[in-house]
């Protein structure tokens, strides 16, 4: 069985907006939201950078996700829940309330065993993991701290600005192994819409939603599934900036400066390395082509193809000669059947990074040339890490839909001679082409195009 594929839904929450279409629509108007890091991690590390770009946190119960659910779940799970409703909403499909204690649904008129769910992290629950650990060390020692406090007033003071180092929760959740596993969110969609076709979670660094939509992709593609939900999702903040120490210590974050909203420069000569983002979620709803049709669904886009390459280089590094990027790009062409010049935007990996820019550039320059629009959403939204595939994807069908293309911020000296977008412009986008690489050589891409009746 070869069978189309559409997206017929897409939801997303990023650091410049909530919903797919305000998040497009911020894009194309310019909008980040650039800050500098919470004055609190400062007390535990001087950093590099100093600067990222925050969460918009949603109103969870707009979908009926209640208080004390928010407490049960990881702000994955409830990232990707949120984004999975919007996407759902926004495809047409109809879904009814089972129990209404759980908070639980079924979606009408399928086969609940042919609706999947994939979905792409990096590092899953992470939070709740510091959380719980830094609960079960330090618990006790707060005690402590406080008896000796009691007990040597002359010392009080000290004593004091030592506890008021040690943060932790106020109590440790029954829940925290379930809120951790790096498997929560695919579960807990599942769960939550009573889908019982196969349930994945990728885990490939900043790969991670766009290697989930690719795999949902060819499960609806083989007859697997008639429907999937697809996706990425990321949270990254602890409450003492050990995440972003991580990155900055690897000097991969970029410099803050006198401006800090110029800080993030994919493609330019000038950049310094990506503007840590604290996350996101983008929700891809798949379908089959007949089915869509069948159900009387708004079509955005197909995808025509997905390609996978890794590099088996180095953990961390990207290969410096671009062999495995330039033959992702050729195998997802060649499934597609399409020739370069049929590709008429790629949204980049464009991370910032010396290398990633050079060797990606490179690449893009020796098989498409210097016509092809260029650009890179995390010239917007920075780095969300294993959501950033998923919410690119989510801008590169609104770019086919909505007949525009947003602009790569900051680029004022390319690396390259390339068509990068300096302004958002108008433009009639028959097929997309979106790349994601990740740590340890993971290489994805995806075709997106119009769809042919």
């Amino acid at each position: 069985m070869n069978r189309r594929v559409v997206v017929t839904g897409l939801g997303a929450v990023s650091s410049n907006g909530i919903g797919a279409e305000e998040f497009f629509n911020n894009c194309l108007n310019d909008k980040v939201n650039v800050q500098y890091i919470p004055d609190q991690w400062r007390k535990y590390s001087s950093f590099n950078c100093g600067i990222w770009s925050p969460l918009i946190e949603p109103d969870y119960s707009k979908y009926g996700i209640t208080d004390i659910e928010k407490k049960q779940f990881d702000k994955t799970t409830l990232l990707a829940l949120y984004s999975t409703f919007e996407a759902l909403d926004h495809a047409g499909v109809k879904y009814s309330l089972v129990d209404k204690k759980r908070g639980s649904y079924s979606i009408d008129n399928v086969d609940p065993f042919k609706v999947g769910v994939v979905i792409g992290t990096g590092i899953g629950g992470v939070e709740s993991l510091i959380s719980s650990y830094s609960f079960q060390i330090l618990n006790n020692a707060k005690k402590k701290l406080n008896d000796i406090k009691n007990d040597n007033p002359g010392i009080a003071d000290d004593v004091q600005n030592v506890d008021d180092l040690l943060i932790k929760a106020k109590r440790f959740s029954p829940f925290a192994v379930s809120m951790i596993m790096g498997n929560a969110s695919a579960a807990n969609i599942g769960i939550r819409f009573g889908l019982n076709g196969m349930n994945k979670t990728v885990s490939a660094a900043c790969a991670s939603g766009t290697a989930a939509i690719g795999y949902a992709y060819e499960a609806v593609k083989s007859g697997k599934l008639d429907m999937a939900v697809s996706g990425g999702v990321e949270y990254l903040y602890d409450e003492y900036g050990g995440l972003y120490f991580g990155f900055d210590s690897l000097k991969a974050l970029c410099r803050a400066g006198d401006i800090i909203e110029e800080a993030n420069r994919p493609f330019d000569k000038a950049r310094t390395g990506f503007l840590y983002s604290q996350g996101g979620s983008g929700i891809l709803i798949l379908e089959d082509y007949d089915s869509a049709i069948k159900r009387g669904a708004t079509i955005h886009a197909e995808i025509k193809s997905f390609a996978e390459t890794n590099d088996a280089h180095n953990i961390m590094m990207i290969e410096k000669s671009g062999k495995c990027i330039e033959r992702v790009i050729v195998d997802v062409m060649k499934q597609a059947g399409i020739q370069p010049k049929e590709v008429d935007y790629i949204n980049t990996h464009g991370t910032a990074t010396e290398l990633n820019d050079e060797v990606e550039s490179a690449a893009i320059e020796k098989i498409f040339g210097d016509k092809v629009l260029i650009n890179s959403t995390k010239s917007l939204i920075g780095h969300s890490f294993g959501a950033s595939g998923a919410l690119e994807a989510v801008i590169s069908v609104m770019s086919i839909t909505k007949k525009k293309v947003h602009l790569n911020r900051n680029i004022k000296d390319p690396v390259r001679d390339l068509n990068f977008v300096r302004e958002s412009t108008d433009a009639h986008i028959k097929t997309v082409l979106s790349e994601s690489f990740g740590f340890g050589g993971h290489n994805t891409a995806i075709i997106f195009t119009e769809v042919q009746s």
